[in-house]
């Protein structure tokens, strides 16, 4: 856009000094029209460009947008399938995290479902950082005494 600007400055000094000089002759006529046919043929790359720009700035912003309509949503870390008795892990990042995987899909195989509370072992979503801060709470208690009937 600068050199577009900059050729069109200096085609508009020329077209002003030959008005001021009442025309131009035949063959300096013709190198200014052939300027300013250039100039257009840039103006038309440079609104191209912008056309591409923006085209491209739409589509980064739909992927910005299907990204976080995702945010938040449960990844599954860990699974306990009943009918084979069996716990399986699909990602952690370090051994405390492994350890809430495990412990929270051992609950599942205890019968325990999830629970309401977000700091809860048993919460089905877990926030980054929560790994390091194993614990039961008193959400996964009272499951824990609701599915053994304890009063």
């Amino acid at each position: 856009k600068s050199a577009y600007n900059k050729a069109l400055s200096s085609y508009q000094q020329t077209v002003a000094y030959w008005n001021s000089k009442g025309g131009a002759p035949a063959d300096e006529y013709a190198r200014v029209e052939s300027q300013r046919q250039a100039l257009n043929g840039q103006a038309d790359d440079v609104n191209q460009l912008a056309k591409d720009i923006t085209a491209k700035a739409r589509s980064a912003n739909k992927t910005v947008d299907a990204y976080n309509q995702n945010v938040g949503k449960v990844f599954e870390e860990g699974q306990f399938e009943t009918g084979q008795r069996q716990i399986t892990v699909f990602q952690f990042d370090d051994q405390a995290e492994l350890k809430m995987v495990l412990a929270h899909e051992l609950g599942h195989a205890l019968g325990l479902g999830h629970v309401e509370s977000e700091a809860a072992l048993m919460s089905p979503v877990h926030s980054e950082g929560d790994a390091g801060n194993l614990q039961i709470t008193s959400a996964d208690l009272f499951a824990l005494n609701q599915l053994c009937g304890a009063k």
